[in-house]
């Protein structure tokens, strides 16, 4: 999927995610919401269009676990 242009609110949310999370290092989406809800409080509605726009793809796991990691 073509990345598309973000509101001010995704590419804010964006920067902060890049400084927890990586191709390489996929996070539980419940530590990322913590994390980030301090600068962006919109964190939900936000996080699920920079997913729809490709900026992000689950991570299958073993466990279950809700990951996700950045594809930049």
């Amino acid at each position: 999927m073509r990345k598309r242009k973000l509101t001010p609110t995704q590419e804010t949310l964006l920067e902060v995610c890049k400084q927890y999370t990586g191709p390489n290092n996929p996070i539980k989406y419940d530590t990322l919401k913590s994390l980030c809800l301090e600068h962006v409080k919109s964190f939900d509605g936000s996080f699920n269009a920079l997913i729809d726009k490709g900026y992000f793809e689950r991570v299958e796991t073993n466990d279950y676990s809700n990951q996700f990691k950045i594809t930049l």
